[in-house]
Protein backbone atom coordinates (compact mmCIF):
# COMPACT_ATOMS: atom_id res chain seq x y z
CA UNK A 1 0.00 0.00 0.00
CA UNK A 2 1.70 3.39 -1.21
CA UNK A 3 1.60 6.68 0.82
CA UNK A 4 -1.47 7.55 -1.57
CA UNK A 5 -3.66 5.18 -0.27
CA UNK A 6 -2.63 4.98 3.09
CA UNK A 7 -3.45 8.70 3.36
CA UNK A 8 -6.67 7.78 1.80
CA UNK A 9 -7.82 5.43 4.32
CA UNK A 10 -6.50 6.97 6.99
CA UNK A 11 -7.75 10.51 6.10
CA UNK A 12 -10.64 10.87 8.82
CA UNK A 13 -8.90 8.90 11.28
CA UNK A 14 -5.90 11.42 11.31
CA UNK A 15 -8.73 14.85 11.39
CA UNK A 16 -10.35 12.91 14.22
CA UNK A 17 -7.04 12.68 16.31
CA UNK A 18 -6.23 16.30 15.41
CA UNK A 19 -9.52 18.06 16.02
CA UNK A 20 -11.36 15.92 18.52
CA UNK A 21 -8.77 16.88 21.19
CA UNK A 22 -9.32 20.54 19.96
CA UNK A 23 -13.25 20.36 20.41
CA UNK A 24 -13.23 18.16 23.29
CA UNK A 25 -10.49 20.59 25.52
CA UNK A 26 -12.61 23.27 24.26
CA UNK A 27 -15.95 22.17 24.81
CA UNK A 28 -14.95 20.72 28.67
CA UNK A 29 -13.56 24.43 29.48
CA UNK A 30 -17.04 26.17 27.84
CA UNK A 31 -19.12 26.91 31.79
CA UNK A 32 -22.69 25.78 31.83
CA UNK A 33 -25.37 28.08 31.00
CA UNK A 34 -27.68 29.53 33.92
CA UNK A 35 -30.34 26.67 32.73
CA UNK A 36 -28.24 24.47 33.64
CA UNK A 37 -27.73 25.00 36.60
CA UNK A 38 -31.20 25.25 37.18
CA UNK A 39 -31.33 21.54 36.13
CA UNK A 40 -28.43 20.55 37.87
CA UNK A 41 -30.02 22.47 41.17
CA UNK A 42 -33.52 20.38 40.82
CA UNK A 43 -31.65 17.24 40.51
CA UNK A 44 -30.24 17.87 43.57
CA UNK A 45 -33.01 19.08 45.52
CA UNK A 46 -35.03 15.33 43.46
CA UNK A 47 -32.69 13.93 45.33
CA UNK A 48 -33.26 15.49 48.64
CA UNK A 49 -37.08 14.29 47.97
CA UNK A 50 -35.88 10.35 48.10
CA UNK A 51 -38.20 8.05 46.35
CA UNK A 52 -36.84 7.83 42.70
CA UNK A 53 -38.57 8.56 40.52
CA UNK A 54 -41.04 9.96 42.42
CA UNK A 55 -38.80 12.63 43.54
CA UNK A 56 -37.60 13.97 40.04
CA UNK A 57 -41.94 14.62 39.59
CA UNK A 58 -41.93 16.00 42.97
CA UNK A 59 -39.16 18.43 42.41
CA UNK A 60 -41.08 21.26 39.77
CA UNK A 61 -39.23 22.53 37.22
CA UNK A 62 -40.27 23.86 33.70
CA UNK A 63 -38.84 21.02 31.90
CA UNK A 64 -41.24 17.69 31.61
CA UNK A 65 -39.93 14.76 32.78
CA UNK A 66 -37.53 13.66 30.21
CA UNK A 67 -35.43 16.30 30.54
CA UNK A 68 -35.26 15.98 34.51
CA UNK A 69 -34.39 12.59 34.47
CA UNK A 70 -31.53 13.39 32.11
CA UNK A 71 -29.79 15.68 34.43
CA UNK A 72 -30.59 13.21 37.77
CA UNK A 73 -29.28 10.61 35.95
CA UNK A 74 -25.78 12.93 34.89
CA UNK A 75 -25.93 14.16 38.86
CA UNK A 76 -26.38 11.02 40.93
CA UNK A 77 -23.38 9.54 38.01
CA UNK A 78 -20.72 12.33 38.78
CA UNK A 79 -21.87 13.43 42.48
CA UNK A 80 -18.90 12.61 43.58
CA UNK A 81 -17.78 15.47 42.23
CA UNK A 82 -20.77 17.66 43.07
CA UNK A 83 -19.57 20.36 45.60
CA UNK A 84 -16.06 21.42 42.79
CA UNK A 85 -18.13 23.21 40.47
CA UNK A 86 -14.68 22.64 37.60
CA UNK A 87 -14.55 18.84 38.52
CA UNK A 88 -18.13 18.64 38.10
CA UNK A 89 -18.85 20.36 35.26
CA UNK A 90 -15.97 18.37 33.67
CA UNK A 91 -17.47 15.10 34.77
CA UNK A 92 -20.80 15.73 33.74
CA UNK A 93 -19.66 16.78 30.17
CA UNK A 94 -17.23 14.21 29.63
CA UNK A 95 -20.66 11.59 30.14
CA UNK A 96 -22.14 13.77 27.79
CA UNK A 97 -19.63 13.55 24.94
CA UNK A 98 -19.64 10.03 25.73
CA UNK A 99 -23.05 10.00 24.95
CA UNK A 100 -22.29 11.82 21.96
CA UNK A 101 -19.85 9.52 20.67
CA UNK A 102 -21.50 6.47 20.86
CA UNK A 103 -24.44 7.51 19.34
CA UNK A 104 -22.30 9.45 16.21
CA UNK A 105 -21.29 6.25 15.57
CA UNK A 106 -23.89 4.30 15.76
CA UNK A 107 -26.02 6.58 13.39
CA UNK A 108 -22.72 6.60 10.75
CA UNK A 109 -23.11 2.83 11.06
CA UNK A 110 -26.67 3.12 9.91
CA UNK A 111 -26.17 5.59 7.36
CA UNK A 112 -23.35 3.75 5.71
CA UNK A 113 -25.83 1.00 4.37
CA UNK A 114 -27.33 3.68 2.66
CA UNK A 115 -25.11 6.37 1.82
CA UNK A 116 -22.37 3.49 0.90
CA UNK A 117 -19.39 5.84 -0.55
CA UNK A 118 -19.52 8.24 2.42
CA UNK A 119 -16.91 7.37 4.90
CA UNK A 120 -18.50 5.73 8.02
CA UNK A 121 -15.61 7.77 9.99
CA UNK A 122 -16.86 11.01 8.13
CA UNK A 123 -20.58 10.85 9.11
CA UNK A 124 -19.15 10.08 12.59
CA UNK A 125 -16.84 13.25 13.01
CA UNK A 126 -19.21 15.41 11.46
CA UNK A 127 -22.13 14.81 13.61
CA UNK A 128 -19.81 14.46 16.55
CA UNK A 129 -18.01 17.90 15.73
CA UNK A 130 -21.66 19.43 14.59
CA UNK A 131 -22.94 18.91 18.58
CA UNK A 132 -20.03 19.25 20.24
CA UNK A 133 -19.49 22.56 18.56
CA UNK A 134 -22.72 24.29 19.57
CA UNK A 135 -22.38 27.38 21.11
CA UNK A 136 -21.93 27.57 25.48
CA UNK A 137 -25.66 29.01 25.20
CA UNK A 138 -27.17 25.78 23.74
CA UNK A 139 -24.87 23.23 25.48
CA UNK A 140 -26.78 20.84 27.42
CA UNK A 141 -30.13 22.79 26.86
CA UNK A 142 -33.09 20.39 26.08
CA UNK A 143 -33.07 20.85 22.44
CA UNK A 144 -29.38 20.03 22.80
CA UNK A 145 -30.43 15.97 23.81
CA UNK A 146 -33.04 16.30 21.60
CA UNK A 147 -31.32 17.08 18.71
CA UNK A 148 -28.81 13.90 20.15
CA UNK A 149 -31.63 11.46 20.35
CA UNK A 150 -32.56 12.43 16.92
CA UNK A 151 -29.34 11.09 15.32
CA UNK A 152 -30.36 7.76 17.33
CA UNK A 153 -33.79 7.66 16.50
CA UNK A 154 -32.86 8.08 12.39
CA UNK A 155 -30.27 5.39 13.18
CA UNK A 156 -32.34 3.30 14.85
CA UNK A 157 -35.06 3.50 12.18
CA UNK A 158 -32.67 2.68 9.30
CA UNK A 159 -31.74 -0.50 10.84
CA UNK A 160 -32.62 -3.98 9.66
CA UNK A 161 -33.62 -4.85 13.67
CA UNK A 162 -36.79 -5.31 13.95
CA UNK A 163 -36.45 -4.45 18.00
CA UNK A 164 -34.35 -0.93 16.65
CA UNK A 165 -37.41 0.07 14.85
CA UNK A 166 -39.34 -0.42 17.72
CA UNK A 167 -37.10 1.08 20.06
CA UNK A 168 -36.87 4.39 17.63
CA UNK A 169 -41.01 4.77 18.50
CA UNK A 170 -39.75 4.30 22.31
CA UNK A 171 -36.61 7.19 21.60
CA UNK A 172 -39.40 9.59 19.75
CA UNK A 173 -41.38 9.61 22.77
CA UNK A 174 -38.69 10.25 25.39
CA UNK A 175 -37.83 13.15 22.83
CA UNK A 176 -41.08 14.51 22.93
CA UNK A 177 -40.96 14.09 27.13
CA UNK A 178 -38.39 16.68 27.23
CA UNK A 179 -40.14 19.59 26.77
CA UNK A 180 -43.45 18.86 24.51
CA UNK A 181 -42.59 21.75 21.85
CA UNK A 182 -40.06 19.31 21.03
CA UNK A 183 -42.38 16.71 19.39
CA UNK A 184 -41.11 19.44 16.31
CA UNK A 185 -38.07 16.68 16.12
CA UNK A 186 -40.60 13.74 15.03
CA UNK A 187 -41.27 15.09 11.63
CA UNK A 188 -37.61 15.88 11.30
CA UNK A 189 -36.34 12.37 12.38
CA UNK A 190 -39.47 10.56 10.02
CA UNK A 191 -38.35 12.85 6.94
CA UNK A 192 -34.38 12.18 7.70
CA UNK A 193 -35.13 8.81 7.35
CA UNK A 194 -37.28 8.88 4.68
CA UNK A 195 -34.49 11.09 2.16
CA UNK A 196 -31.25 8.43 3.35
CA UNK A 197 -33.37 5.45 2.78
CA UNK A 198 -34.87 6.53 -0.30
CA UNK A 199 -38.17 4.38 0.34
CA UNK A 200 -41.19 4.10 2.20
CA UNK A 201 -40.70 1.44 4.65
CA UNK A 202 -44.07 0.46 5.82
CA UNK A 203 -42.99 -2.40 8.15
CA UNK A 204 -40.29 -0.25 9.92
CA UNK A 205 -42.69 2.46 10.05
CA UNK A 206 -45.21 0.06 11.78
CA UNK A 207 -42.41 -1.16 14.54
CA UNK A 208 -41.67 2.55 14.91
CA UNK A 209 -45.37 3.30 15.92
CA UNK A 210 -45.51 0.08 18.05
CA UNK A 211 -42.58 1.49 19.97
CA UNK A 212 -44.56 5.10 20.08
CA UNK A 213 -47.94 3.21 21.51
CA UNK A 214 -46.43 1.12 23.71
CA UNK A 215 -44.01 3.86 25.32
CA UNK A 216 -47.10 6.03 25.43
CA UNK A 217 -49.14 3.48 27.31
CA UNK A 218 -46.14 2.77 29.53
CA UNK A 219 -45.55 6.49 30.68
CA UNK A 220 -49.38 7.01 31.66
CA UNK A 221 -49.12 4.12 33.92
CA UNK A 222 -45.86 5.88 35.17
CA UNK A 223 -48.05 9.25 35.64
CA UNK A 224 -50.81 7.40 37.97
CA UNK A 225 -48.16 5.65 40.06
CA UNK A 226 -45.17 8.61 40.11
CA UNK A 227 -45.61 11.34 37.95
CA UNK A 228 -48.88 12.60 39.67
CA UNK A 229 -47.94 16.13 38.68
CA UNK A 230 -47.08 15.74 35.32
CA UNK A 231 -50.17 16.84 33.38
CA UNK A 232 -51.15 20.03 35.57
CA UNK A 233 -47.42 21.00 35.41
CA UNK A 234 -47.31 20.79 31.99
CA UNK A 235 -51.05 22.68 31.50
CA UNK A 236 -49.71 25.09 34.01
CA UNK A 237 -46.47 25.91 31.87
CA UNK A 238 -48.59 26.30 28.59
CA UNK A 239 -50.45 28.76 30.20
CA UNK A 240 -47.20 30.70 31.70
CA UNK A 241 -45.51 30.67 28.22
CA UNK A 242 -48.83 31.94 26.35
CA UNK A 243 -47.93 34.43 24.00
CA UNK A 244 -50.89 34.01 21.63
CA UNK A 245 -51.22 37.74 21.59
CA UNK A 246 -48.14 37.84 19.17
CA UNK A 247 -49.38 38.35 15.85
CA UNK A 248 -48.31 35.53 13.35
CA UNK A 249 -46.71 38.18 10.54
CA UNK A 250 -44.81 39.88 13.69
CA UNK A 251 -43.44 36.05 14.40
CA UNK A 252 -42.32 35.56 10.68
CA UNK A 253 -40.94 38.72 10.81
CA UNK A 254 -38.60 38.39 14.26
CA UNK A 255 -38.24 34.77 13.34
CA UNK A 256 -36.44 36.09 10.14
CA UNK A 257 -34.69 39.24 11.57
CA UNK A 258 -32.99 36.89 14.67
CA UNK A 259 -32.24 33.80 12.53
CA UNK A 260 -29.55 35.56 10.40
CA UNK A 261 -26.78 35.30 13.23
CA UNK A 262 -27.38 31.58 13.98
CA UNK A 263 -24.54 30.54 11.80
CA UNK A 264 -22.60 32.37 15.12
CA UNK A 265 -24.45 29.54 17.43
CA UNK A 266 -24.63 26.67 14.65
CA UNK A 267 -21.48 26.61 13.20
CA UNK A 268 -22.49 23.49 10.98
CA UNK A 269 -25.27 25.73 9.98
CA UNK A 270 -23.32 27.81 7.44
CA UNK A 271 -22.03 24.43 5.60
CA UNK A 272 -25.50 22.56 5.90
CA UNK A 273 -27.06 25.77 4.07
CA UNK A 274 -24.89 25.65 1.33
CA UNK A 275 -25.58 21.89 0.92
CA UNK A 276 -28.83 22.09 1.68
CA UNK A 277 -29.73 24.53 -1.39
CA UNK A 278 -27.02 22.34 -3.57
CA UNK A 279 -29.70 19.51 -2.82
CA UNK A 280 -32.89 20.96 -2.97
CA UNK A 281 -31.69 22.79 -6.30
CA UNK A 282 -31.18 18.49 -7.83
CA UNK A 283 -34.04 16.91 -6.70
CA UNK A 284 -35.97 19.78 -8.12
CA UNK A 285 -34.37 20.10 -11.33
CA UNK A 286 -34.73 16.24 -11.15
CA UNK A 287 -38.81 16.94 -10.73
CA UNK A 288 -38.59 15.00 -7.51
CA UNK A 289 -41.28 17.55 -6.18
CA UNK A 290 -42.18 14.72 -3.06
CA UNK A 291 -38.69 15.05 -2.10
CA UNK A 292 -37.68 18.04 -2.60
CA UNK A 293 -41.50 19.18 -0.84
CA UNK A 294 -39.90 16.70 2.22
CA UNK A 295 -36.60 18.29 2.40
CA UNK A 296 -37.65 21.93 2.44
CA UNK A 297 -40.50 20.49 5.32
CA UNK A 298 -37.23 19.32 7.18
CA UNK A 299 -35.56 22.84 7.36
CA UNK A 300 -39.03 24.55 8.44
CA UNK A 301 -39.36 22.07 11.13
CA UNK A 302 -37.01 24.59 13.54
CA UNK A 303 -38.09 27.62 11.99
CA UNK A 304 -41.98 26.62 12.77
CA UNK A 305 -41.07 25.77 16.42
CA UNK A 306 -40.19 28.96 17.01
CA UNK A 307 -42.93 30.88 15.60
CA UNK A 308 -45.52 29.06 17.67
CA UNK A 309 -43.23 29.48 21.10
CA UNK A 310 -42.85 33.22 19.92
CA UNK A 311 -38.92 32.81 21.15
CA UNK A 312 -37.32 34.03 18.41
CA UNK A 313 -34.43 35.39 20.88
CA UNK A 314 -34.10 32.60 22.74
CA UNK A 315 -31.37 30.76 20.08
CA UNK A 316 -31.08 27.57 21.92
CA UNK A 317 -34.97 27.12 20.40
CA UNK A 318 -33.05 26.83 17.41
CA UNK A 319 -30.51 23.87 17.69
CA UNK A 320 -32.58 21.62 15.81
CA UNK A 321 -31.05 23.30 12.54
CA UNK A 322 -28.40 21.15 13.58
CA UNK A 323 -29.95 18.09 11.84
CA UNK A 324 -31.24 19.19 8.52
CA UNK A 325 -27.47 20.32 8.72
CA UNK A 326 -25.89 17.30 9.20
CA UNK A 327 -28.11 15.69 6.87
CA UNK A 328 -27.46 17.63 3.89
CA UNK A 329 -24.37 17.60 4.20
CA UNK A 330 -24.19 13.90 4.38
CA UNK A 331 -26.73 13.71 1.01
CA UNK A 332 -24.35 16.18 -0.56
CA UNK A 333 -21.02 14.08 0.09
CA UNK A 334 -23.13 11.06 -1.56
CA UNK A 335 -24.96 12.27 -4.68
CA UNK A 336 -21.91 14.56 -5.54
CA UNK A 337 -19.04 11.91 -4.34
CA UNK A 338 -15.66 12.30 -5.78
CA UNK A 339 -12.88 11.38 -3.28
CA UNK A 340 -10.74 14.35 -3.27
CA UNK A 341 -13.93 16.47 -3.10
CA UNK A 342 -15.05 14.70 -0.04
CA UNK A 343 -11.78 15.48 1.47
CA UNK A 344 -11.60 18.65 0.85
CA UNK A 345 -15.18 19.36 1.74
CA UNK A 346 -14.82 17.37 4.87
CA UNK A 347 -11.76 19.52 6.05
CA UNK A 348 -13.48 22.78 5.05
CA UNK A 349 -16.54 21.69 7.50
CA UNK A 350 -14.17 20.70 10.32
CA UNK A 351 -11.92 23.92 9.91
CA UNK A 352 -14.90 26.23 10.63
CA UNK A 353 -16.49 23.78 13.37
CA UNK A 354 -12.83 23.91 15.06
CA UNK A 355 -12.85 27.94 14.41
CA UNK A 356 -15.90 28.71 16.10
CA UNK A 357 -15.48 26.31 19.26
CA UNK A 358 -12.46 27.91 19.97
CA UNK A 359 -14.41 31.18 19.81
CA UNK A 360 -16.32 29.58 22.74
CA UNK A 361 -13.81 28.19 24.53
CA UNK A 362 -11.41 29.35 27.54
CA UNK A 363 -8.80 31.22 24.62
CA UNK A 364 -11.15 33.92 23.97
CA UNK A 365 -13.83 33.15 26.69
CA UNK A 366 -15.05 35.45 28.91
CA UNK A 367 -17.63 34.51 30.51
CA UNK A 368 -15.25 31.72 32.33
CA UNK A 369 -15.70 33.07 35.67
CA UNK A 370 -19.27 34.16 34.91
CA UNK A 371 -21.20 32.36 37.48
CA UNK A 372 -18.21 33.06 40.34
CA UNK A 373 -19.90 35.32 42.31
CA UNK A 374 -22.94 33.31 43.06
CA UNK A 375 -20.39 30.14 44.02
CA UNK A 376 -18.83 32.96 46.30
CA UNK A 377 -22.31 33.83 47.93
CA UNK A 378 -22.70 30.85 48.46
CA UNK A 379 -19.85 30.22 50.30
CA UNK A 380 -20.36 33.31 52.70
CA UNK A 381 -23.76 32.07 53.38
CA UNK A 382 -22.56 28.69 54.66
CA UNK A 383 -19.80 30.14 56.55
CA UNK A 384 -21.71 32.70 58.50
CA UNK A 385 -24.96 30.82 59.02
CA UNK A 386 -24.26 27.36 58.40
CA UNK A 387 -26.86 27.03 56.22
CA UNK A 388 -26.14 23.08 55.48
CA UNK A 389 -27.24 22.38 59.16
CA UNK A 390 -30.68 23.77 57.81
CA UNK A 391 -32.97 20.34 57.61
CA UNK A 392 -34.74 22.37 54.12
CA UNK A 393 -35.21 26.13 52.95
CA UNK A 394 -36.79 27.46 50.59
CA UNK A 395 -35.10 29.08 47.15
CA UNK A 396 -37.39 32.54 46.07
CA UNK A 397 -34.91 33.13 43.11
CA UNK A 398 -34.17 32.03 39.55
CA UNK A 399 -33.05 28.67 40.51
CA UNK A 400 -29.39 29.05 40.33
CA UNK A 401 -29.08 29.43 43.65
CA UNK A 402 -30.09 25.45 44.74
CA UNK A 403 -27.26 24.33 43.01
CA UNK A 404 -24.55 26.22 44.60
CA UNK A 405 -26.38 25.54 48.48
CA UNK A 406 -27.81 21.99 47.74
CA UNK A 407 -29.91 22.41 50.74
CA UNK A 408 -32.89 20.36 50.56
CA UNK A 409 -36.32 22.54 49.33
CA UNK A 410 -38.99 23.03 51.82
CA UNK A 411 -41.89 23.50 48.88
CA UNK A 412 -41.67 21.59 45.39
CA UNK A 413 -40.95 24.47 43.39
CA UNK A 414 -37.24 24.96 43.46
CA UNK A 415 -37.73 28.41 42.02
CA UNK A 416 -41.03 30.76 42.14
CA UNK A 417 -41.73 31.08 38.59
CA UNK A 418 -45.51 29.99 38.99
CA UNK A 419 -46.01 32.85 41.47
CA UNK A 420 -44.08 34.82 39.63
CA UNK A 421 -45.50 34.82 36.41
CA UNK A 422 -48.70 33.29 37.59
CA UNK A 423 -49.23 36.14 39.55
CA UNK A 424 -48.70 39.00 36.39
CA UNK A 425 -50.66 36.43 34.13
CA UNK A 426 -53.63 36.19 36.16
CA UNK A 427 -53.30 32.65 37.14
CA UNK A 428 -53.72 32.88 40.89
CA UNK A 429 -56.94 31.07 41.10
CA UNK A 430 -55.23 28.25 39.02
CA UNK A 431 -54.98 24.80 41.54
CA UNK A 432 -50.79 24.64 41.20
CA UNK A 433 -50.49 28.60 42.09
CA UNK A 434 -52.58 27.65 45.30
CA UNK A 435 -50.27 25.19 46.15
CA UNK A 436 -47.26 27.08 45.60
CA UNK A 437 -48.62 30.04 47.27
CA UNK A 438 -50.33 27.56 50.72
CA UNK A 439 -46.49 26.02 51.07
CA UNK A 440 -44.75 29.32 50.98
CA UNK A 441 -47.49 30.89 53.43
CA UNK A 442 -46.86 28.07 55.90
CA UNK A 443 -42.91 27.97 55.35
CA UNK A 444 -41.52 28.43 59.31
CA UNK A 445 -37.82 27.77 58.31
CA UNK A 446 -35.32 30.17 59.60
CA UNK A 447 -33.65 30.93 55.93
CA UNK A 448 -34.78 31.30 52.41
CA UNK A 449 -32.84 32.49 49.41
CA UNK A 450 -35.51 35.50 47.43
CA UNK A 451 -34.52 37.75 44.85
CA UNK A 452 -37.14 40.36 45.43
CA UNK A 453 -39.30 39.11 42.55
CA UNK A 454 -42.68 38.02 43.53
CA UNK A 455 -45.75 40.64 43.38
CA UNK A 456 -47.92 38.76 45.82
CA UNK A 457 -49.17 40.93 48.50
CA UNK A 458 -49.94 38.20 50.82
CA UNK A 459 -46.37 36.64 50.14
CA UNK A 460 -44.98 39.86 50.24
CA UNK A 461 -46.55 40.79 53.35
CA UNK A 462 -45.41 36.93 55.03
CA UNK A 463 -41.94 37.99 53.90
CA UNK A 464 -41.82 41.63 55.74
CA UNK A 465 -43.60 40.69 58.67
CA UNK A 466 -41.45 37.29 59.37
CA UNK A 467 -38.10 37.46 57.85
CA UNK A 468 -35.17 40.18 57.67
CA UNK A 469 -32.64 40.28 55.65
CA UNK A 470 -29.11 39.55 56.88
CA UNK A 471 -26.88 38.95 53.33
CA UNK A 472 -27.06 41.37 50.41
CA UNK A 473 -26.39 39.13 47.22
CA UNK A 474 -24.07 39.95 44.65
CA UNK A 475 -24.82 41.03 41.31
CA UNK A 476 -22.96 41.14 38.07
CA UNK A 477 -24.99 43.49 36.60
CA UNK A 478 -26.35 41.62 33.58
CA UNK A 479 -29.43 39.36 33.56
CA UNK A 480 -30.73 38.15 37.01
CA UNK A 481 -30.86 40.53 40.23
CA UNK A 482 -29.30 39.39 43.53
CA UNK A 483 -30.46 36.63 45.33
CA UNK A 484 -30.67 37.40 48.80
CA UNK A 485 -30.36 35.57 52.25
CA UNK A 486 -33.31 36.61 54.47
CA UNK A 487 -33.80 35.17 58.52
CA UNK A 488 -36.70 34.51 60.54
CA UNK A 489 -36.95 37.41 62.96
CA UNK A 490 -35.64 36.41 66.77
CA UNK A 491 -33.47 33.53 65.29
CA UNK A 492 -29.84 33.81 67.18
Amino acid sequence: MDIKELFTKYYFRILAIITLPIVLYSYLKIIFFNDIYTFFGSAILADGFGGFPANIDIAWETRPIGNRLIFYTLYKVCSGWYGNDIAFRIATKLAVAVLILIVSWYFAVQLHKYLTTVNKSAISLITVLSLLTLHLILLLETEFFAATLAFLAIALLLSNNKYANIISGIVMVFIILLKIITIIFIPMIIIAWLLISQEFNKSKLYLGIIGIIGATAAFAVMCVVWFKHFIPDTLLMILLHNRASEPILTRVFQLLTYSIGMWWFIPVLIIGVTSGVIIFYDLFKSNNIKYASLFILMWLCTPIAVIIQAEWTTVYHYTGLVIPSVISILLFLYTHYRTKQEFIFTGIIIIIMCTFIMTCSVWTNTNEHYWDYKLTDAILMETQFKLSDQPSMLYLDVGISSYFIGVPDACRETYPLIIVRGYTSGLENEPSYQSAKSCLLKYKGDYFIYDGSIKDPEIATKINNEYIKVYNGSYNGINYPASNLYQRKGVV
